[in-house]
């Protein structure tokens, strides 16, 4: 303005100046009044400050479960006054030279929540009709078993979140679901079970139905149980969710168990004599596994292994310590001592009905109530299994009885007769080694005393052919077993004589032959 009023009689030439001098004395010159342009940082600042201290957040409704019951926590709308409408409103207040005060009146604008009083109390709603008592099943009819899960538990799997597009909603907990779901995999889940028969006589009985194995489907039951809660927090009563299994067939089906029955005959049978003593357990080492076995059913193509096949060896199930051959020499210290007895019986029964045999080994040395060439020992301790196994090959179904008595131990194997026929050669033996007898001191006898520590027993190699035909007279299985019988040398303890002193060398056995190239169990 100042530069505006000292440009006025300053402008063009001589005559121009005095023109203007003239007209200057005579009359006001009017110059517009010139205003700054305002701080525009200052009135940012100034609306934002406006803007907070007048507007007020919304709060969302929200849902949250106290002792099974779901509460809701009201919403409420909030007030937003925009800086944008501040900061114009002020700028235009301060874009004029007229002192007076300026009133700036600005109407908020209503914000509501984004979860409503009403989204809330129907997400409660929907929890409040899913956190009841709920019943998992899995099969039908009387068959049918039930699962109950309280609803406090089904309570503890529900949040309120964001779903599909609502913005607030109660949802379930899907690793919870899902962790709850798996744990009942060890009550759902089942082997697949053979059918078998009822023990009557000698022989079969009636026939004991087939059972499906089932595995629990983790997956599916998750998305079935979602679906049914869902249904219930629709308003649904339905009051169970069907949980998903695969289903898995017994090999021996109750119709394949039946069609063999009445044609079943006994096709092959092998008992063994042995005295019960202490290294047998007085026969409970060799009879229990036999009723273990007793009533075993083989499907078509199945394996059958002798330590799978009976039951813990211990004490409580009368088993005692008994004779057991560990490197060639005999021990009394085994629990179950004396059981070979019933492997060797049950593998000359199957090996006469003419099967496919699997594992077998000889005893360290020939024991005398076996067939030459034909025994099988079994052995198992935390460092080495020796087992007798033999399968099912034929197209029916195999029963073993086992019988057990005071003294003899028999296993008999029926089943459809296939028309094969068995014959076993005689054995071939060779490589004769001579046993001796020794004497040795021991001063845990009295003098004159004598205590038979082990028998001599021959050592020779032995081998025996099967051939197996089947009804055409094809063959189906030729086998020989090798035996390889090691020398043991009989020891006998004496006490000390009256003349020698305590200390006096006993003499020296003869060495014995090499240990087997596994132990062997008790004989």
């Amino acid at each position: 303005m100042v530069d505006a009023a000292w440009s006025v009689g300053r402008s063009g030439g001589l005559i121009d100046h005095a023109l203007a001098r003239v007209r200057s004395l005579l009359a006001d010159t009017s110059l517009p009044v010139a205003v700054h342009a305002y701080d525009a940082a200052a009135i940012d600042a100034a609306a934002q400050r406006l803007s907070a201290a007048f507007s007020v957040a919304p709060a969302d409704a929200s849902v949250a479960a106290s002792k099974g019951v779901f509460v809701v926590s009201e919403g409420h709308a909030g007030l937003s006054v925009d800086a944008a409408r501040i900061r114009a409103a002020l700028a235009a207040a301060v874009a004029t030279p007229d002192p007076a005060n300026v009133t700036i009146e600005i109407a908020p604008t209503p914000v509501e929540p984004e979860i409503t009083t009403e989204a809330a109390q129907a997400a409660a709603a929907a929890a409040t009709g899913m956190a009841v008592d709920l019943d998992l099943v899995v099969g039908s009819g009387s068959a049918a078993q039930h699962f109950p899960i309280k609803g406090s538990i089904v309570a503890s799997w529900i949040a309120f979140a964001p779903d599909y597009g609502v913005p607030y909603a109660a949802r379930l907990d899907k690793a919870k679901l899902t962790a709850a779901i798996a744990a009942l995999a060890k009550k759902v889940d089942r082997k697949p079970k053979d059918a078998s028969y009822s023990l009557a006589g000698g022989g079969p009985g009636s026939v004991i139905p087939a059972e499906t194995g089932r595995k629990l489907d983790v997956d599916q039951s998750v998305q079935a149980v979602i679906a049914s809660l869902k249904k219930r927090g629709e308003g649904s009563t339905t009051p169970n969710a069907r949980l998903a299994v695969s289903i898995s067939q017994p090999e021996l089906t109750t119709e394949k168990a039946q069609a063999a029955l009445s044609k079943m005959q006994l096709i092959s049978g092998w008992t063994t004599y042995y005295v019960p003593d202490k290294g047998n357990g007085f026969g409970n080492n060799i009879n229990i596994p036999a009723q273990d076995i007793d009533g075993r059913v083989l499907a078509p193509g199945e394996w059958f292994d002798f330590w799978s096949s009976i039951g813990p060896i211990n004490e409580a199930r009368g088993f005692s310590y008994g004779g057991v051959i560990i490197g060639g020499r005999s021990f009394g210290t085994a629990i179950g001592g004396g059981i070979c007895s019933t492997s060797t019986t049950l593998f000359n029964a199957a090996l006469r009905a003419g099967l496919q045999m699997g594992d077998r080994l000889n005893h360290y040395y020939y024991i005398n109530r076996y067939p030459v060439g034909l025994d099988a020992t079994v052995y198992m301790d935390e460092n080495w299994r020796q087992s007798m196994s033999f399968r099912n090959d034929t197209d029916w179904p195999i029963l073993i009885r086992g019988y057990g008595g005071v003294g003899t131990v028999r296993f008999e194997v029926w089943s459809v007769p296939s028309g094969r026929s068995v014959y076993l050669s005689d054995p071939i033996t060779s490589n004769f080694r001579s046993a001796i007898e020794t004497t040795q001191v021991s001063t845990d006898l009295a003098p004159g005393q004598s205590v038979r520590k082990e028998y001599a027993h021959e050592g020779f190699d032995a081998s025996v052919t099967r051939t197996v035909y089947d009804a055409s007279g094809a063959v189906i299985h030729n086998d020989t077993y090798f035996s390889a019988y090691g020398v043991v040398n009989g020891v006998t303890l004496v006490g000390p004589s009256a003349r020698a002193p305590a200390s006096s060398a006993s003499p020296k056995p003869s060495p014995s032959p090499s240990p087997s190239p596994a132990p062997s169990s008790s004989p």
